[in-house]
């Protein structure tokens, strides 16, 4: 007997904004496994070194939809060191930052998971209406990376 062994990827991005005033909005989005994120799955596999981890989050104001072959936002406005999260069995990989009070200020329209505080590998990118942050606003991010068998 034969089978196909087949391994799903699918992104999503929750994004909450907490005012100077204490209200809160919270976007959730899908967001786009570029193919440079791809190719980082699969070298994690063969490569001799290790491979830096996925442990920033960027924001941007670019504007331009996502496309696999991303290698970077658009335009960005800040990046952040995040906590990555995973819990054996469950498929899903968590990785989340907090964008503070002063921190990314304006209309945010794009974020990323990187692996580098500045250049590195984007393995994901998401194009979102504009949230516009103001320098009283604190804004959270948490990506999950979800890994089906499919």
């Amino acid at each position: 007997m034969k089978g196909k062994a087949m391994l799903k990827t699918r992104g999503d991005v929750s994004i909450t904004v907490i005012r100077g005033d204490g209200s809160a909005s919270t976007y959730r989005g899908h967001n786009l496994i570029t193919n440079s994120g791809i190719d980082f799955l699969a070298n994690s596999f063969g490569t001799a070194t290790r491979l830096a981890q996925m442990t920033y989050i960027a924001v941007g104001t670019g504007t331009d939809s996502a496309a696999n072959a991303d290698t970077a936002l658009k335009k960005e406005s800040l990046r952040k060191s995040a906590s990555v999260n995973y819990t054996a069995g469950s498929g899903v990989i968590a990785v989340s930052a907090t964008f503070a009070a002063g921190e990314a200020t304006g209309a945010l329209t794009e974020a990323g998971i990187l692996n580098a505080a500045s250049g590195g590998t984007l393995f994901d990118r998401i194009v979102f209406p504009a949230i516009n942050k103001g320098a009283s606003d604190t804004v959270n991010l948490t990506f999950e990376i979800t890994l089906t068998r499919g």
